[in-house]
């Protein structure tokens, strides 16, 4: 697929580092950044990171046996304790906002401490993007957003394929 390749030239422009940490969410999307990763860096530097806050056991045990089925390393770094310090009766679009920033510090944490540039596929209306981003030694963000969209049906093309 013309686009896989594209976008596989278009991460390596925006880092010099070696490894990989990648956000997994018990989605396709979280499996297929994975195995992009790994066709880039190669599964011995890639590492999964499972962040569940009051996710179902599902999407941890899909996350942990897809890891292990592809021989990567991942971590289980838990929300709940945090976010319940922090939440007590918000609405729930503020839950679901107060969650993804959690989950951003976490994997941003990830990245300074590896060296590694964070994936992760964000879905954008009906489409998804592919965000690269990492922790420069000076604490800096640098993040990248694809301009090539993916489709739902596109994302499970490109599984197929990796």
């Amino acid at each position: 697929m013309e686009k896989l390749d594209v976008l596989i030239k278009w991460i390596n422009l925006f880092h010099d580092k070696t490894k990989a940490s990648v956000l997994m969410n018990g989605s396709l999307t979280g499996f297929v950044a994975s195995k992009i990763a790994i066709k880039i860096f190669g599964k011995e530097n890639v590492v999964n990171i499972i962040s569940p806050c009051y996710s179902t056991t599902d999407y941890m045990i899909e996350s942990a046996t897809f890891s292990n089925n592809i021989g990567v390393k991942h971590k289980d770094i838990g929300l709940k304790y945090i976010y319940d310090s922090i939440i007590d009766d918000a609405d729930e679009d503020i839950d679901l906002m107060l969650v993804d920033h959690l989950r951003s510090k976490i994997m941003s944490s990830v990245s300074f401490k590896n060296d590694s540039v964070v994936f992760e596929f964000v879905k954008r209306n009906d489409n998804y993007e592919f965000k690269i981003f990492f922790i420069d030694k000076n604490l800096q963000e640098n993040t990248y957003i694809s301009e090539i969209t993916f489709s739902e049906d596109e994302i499970k093309e490109i599984n197929g394929l990796l």
